[in-house]
């Protein structure tokens, strides 16, 4: 659609000097800037096809395509007494018991997607007023966990008790260690091994999966309304 659209009229077979794409083509095909700053990629695209940058066509198919990156974990670590959480991951925390208590969590991350995109409507053709989605944006994304309060607190009675004294062959009965406990929590919610970010990271680094390309699949009837559209492409790449 990209293709037909750009190539639709006397207009578009005009060309632009190499001084206007040249620029432009670079912030869009910047595989660093299309992860740390999406939108001004998003504005360097449009105003290519806003110029109507026929020999710019190729390049545009390729970065059309650019998938969202995952958040780092490091840059969302929480580690205070009382967390409730920030931006989309606000409010749903549970309250981490101190001490910890029998069944009671040691550990907890969320994950919030922000996303969103703009709605295009076909104006001729044999594809007129069918509805595609461009521009799809990543911003505020959040990656947050937490850990009890009690691993952080070396001199914490929960902490104390955790004696060191396991081992698997001579005292498979003993306490793991506080020092360890804390680390392995850390572990399970953020880190790059067997962790629940890691397996978010690895499903946002599988295409199939990946909201930006899942999004550009997205094509709405003549018959459909944006606002029904716009609905029906948030319901189809819906995450829990």
């Amino acid at each position: 659609m990209l293709a037909c659209d750009i190539a639709h009229g006397q207009q578009a077979t005009r060309p632009c000097p190499e001084e206007v794409t040249k620029p432009l083509l670079q912030v869009a095909l910047d595989k660093r800037l299309q992860e740390t700053d999406p939108v001004r990629v998003r504005s360097a695209i449009q105003e290519l096809g806003e110029k109507r940058c026929v020999e710019a066509i190729d390049d545009l198919v390729r970065v059309l395509t650019f998938r969202y990156p995952w958040v780092n974990p490091d840059e969302r670590v929480q580690l205070q007494p009382v967390f409730a959480g920030t931006g989309g991951c606000a409010g749903i925390w549970p309250l981490l018991r101190t001490p910890p208590q029998a069944f009671s969590d040691l550990g907890y991350s969320c994950l919030c997607q922000a996303w969103n995109f703009t709605v295009n409507t076909v104006a001729g053709g044999p594809n007129a007023n069918y509805k595609y989605t461009t521009s799809p944006t990543n911003t505020g994304t959040l990656y947050q966990w937490e850990r009890s309060p009690d691993l952080d607190n070396t001199g914490s009675v929960f902490y104390s008790k955790q004696t060191g004294t396991y081992n698997a062959p001579t005292n498979p009965s003993g306490c793991i260690s506080g020092a360890n406990l804390a680390a392995q929590m850390q572990r399970h919610e953020a880190g790059t091994v067997q962790s629940h970010w890691n397996n978010y990271k690895a499903a946002q680094d599988n295409s199939a999966n990946n909201l930006g390309t899942q999004m550009e699949a997205q094509v709405g009837l003549p018959s459909t309304s944006e606002s029904q559209f716009r609905s029906d492409v948030f319901k189809e790449n819906y995450i829990i």
